[in-house]
């Protein structure tokens, strides 16, 4: 698999469609044909019928069908001009996917509603769009007029005649092409295009694995069964039960195999994602996200926490939660203004959400507890994010929370904590110098001086008099 394996993330179930279990069981659903982009009346243009069949860039060779350059049966390059060439030069980022560039910003897919793909189609793409949801640490999210400015990237979903598909994020508006034809499992092998991932039999380690029979194939179809060799990655076993692999008999002219396997071995399935699938979204999509060593200052308001988080990954992160604990007693006064955070108690322990943490950013913020027993010996804090962290290990300072479940070790038959009806205060905003290295994003410091710590006494005697502290969530 290009870009493959990682561990799979703590919080997510095993993959429930992984045909690595089922075809011991009971077998996969498998592809009779590949997925194809096919002609249609309604994309044709001024010169497609006086275009050659094929042309090539970057060293890799394609078809043209209607105008545009089609990779592999089923993976769209671009569109071509009227010479036959790509508009736009092919750059090992537009195909290999090793790179950053490719990639959605903090693994989440905006998506425009197929309201205008037929009802066959409409449940495909939704059970497809569940089914990676369910099984990978990506998050897909409607596009629509409220958020079309916060994602100027994203993909719509097209009724066509074919099962096609651009490779990573291309930027701008991204289509997938659908057609009542396409099984559940292919709009899931077309999303893995969108995300990243190529056919799994181009892998470049491929003939250590399987026997491409050259003579079988139909004439003019052999550039879909050539190793990439350029801008890919390649981690862990290779994967026979993967989503992305070509059956046995694609394109085969005389009714044999195109592809031998070893005996016993099935490819080719279009079931769901295998373990492996997962994994490789997950290690393509994993970030490094860092718990700095926080401070601790006593004030005439309390006890001031100065968290610093860090997100040293060369990628984004969403969902993050950071558990916080501190003593029997605590009793949690606010969080800085504006800190990006939104934070709540559970019992006597508080959760802080963040929604999204881009790259190489630092988060700063301050809290403000009161409590008679709780020290900066006695805390303890715990980092988790939807998103998997190729570092956990720095993502936990003195881990022995003293209530509520550690959600990175929650099961799926173990609720969610109820959330807090009320968000906790403010406190006022912090001004923070750079401290050097990941640019932060948030204007609250970690640290105090005098002027902050009145400030906060300050703070913590106006909150006194708009509201009782019983008042704060619990």
């Amino acid at each position: 698999m290009l870009f493959t394996r990682a561990r799979s993330a703590p919080y997510r179930p095993v993959v429930r469609s992984s045909c690595l279990a089922l075809i011991v069981l009971a077998g996969c659903v498998k592809a009779d044909d590949p997925e194809l982009f096919r002609p249609d009346p309604m994309l044709l243009n001024d010169y497609t019928l006086s275009l050659p069949t094929r042309g090539s860039s970057g060293g890799l060779e394609y078809e043209i069908i209607q105008g545009f350059a089609v990779f592999e049966g089923d993976i769209l390059l671009g569109t071509v001009n009227a010479d036959g060439n790509l508009k736009s030069t092919i750059r090992s980022r537009g195909l290999a996917r090793s790179d950053f560039f490719g990639r959605w910003p903090d693994g989440i897919v905006p998506y425009t509603p197929p309201t205008r793909n037929s009802a066959i189609q409409q449940e495909k793409i939704a059970q497809a769009i569940e089914h990676w949801m369910e099984n990978t640490s990506i998050t897909f999210v409607e596009r629509t007029e409220e958020n079309a400015d916060q994602y100027p990237n994203f993909l719509r979903f097209d009724s066509t005649n074919s099962c096609a598909s651009f490779v990573g994020m291309q930027g701008g508006e991204q289509s997938i092409m659908v057609s009542d034809a396409c099984s559940m499992g292919s709009v899931v092998h077309e999303i893995g295009h969108a995300l990243g991932l190529f056919h799994e039999h181009t892998r470049p380690d491929r003939d250590n694995f399987a026997q491409i029979e050259w003579d079988e194939i139909v004439d003019g179809k052999e550039i879909n069964f050539n190793i990439l060799t350029a801008g890919v990655e390649n981690v862990g076993p290779y994967d026979y039960g993967s989503i992305m692999h070509y059956g046995e008999y694609f394109f085969s002219a005389t009714g044999k195999r195109t592809i031998i396997v070893p005996d016993g071995v099935s490819v080719g399935q279009r079931d769901g994602l295998s373990a492996n699938d997962a994994e490789s979204i997950d290690l393509m999509y994993a970030t490094d996200l860092a718990l700095l060593q926080p401070t601790a200052n006593t004030t005439d308001a309390g006890l001031e926490i100065g968290v610093s988080i860090a997100n040293q990954g060369s990628l984004g992160a969403h969902e993050l939660e950071l558990a916080v604990s501190i003593a029997d007693d605590a009793q949690w006064q606010g969080i800085s203004r504006d800190s990006g955070w939104e934070c709540a108690t559970i019992g006597v322990d508080l959760r802080c959400t963040r929604a999204t943490m881009s790259e190489q950013t630092e988060s700063r913020f301050t809290l403000l507890v009161n409590t008679d027993s709780g020290s900066s010996d006695t805390l303890s804090m715990n980092l988790t994010s939807r998103t998997v962290d190729i570092n956990p290990g720095n993502n936990v300072l003195n881990d022995d929370l003293s209530s509520s479940p550690d959600p990175a070790q929650r099961t799926n038959s173990e609720p969610e904590p109820e959330p807090a009806s009320n968000p906790m205060p403010f406190m006022p905003t912090v001004a923070a110098a750079n401290s050097g290295g990941a640019a932060s994003e948030d204007g609250a410091s970690a640290g105090s001086d005098n002027g902050v710590i009145l400030s906060l006494a300050l703070a913590a005697l106006a909150w006194r008099r708009r509201r009782p502290l019983s008042g704060f969530p619990a």
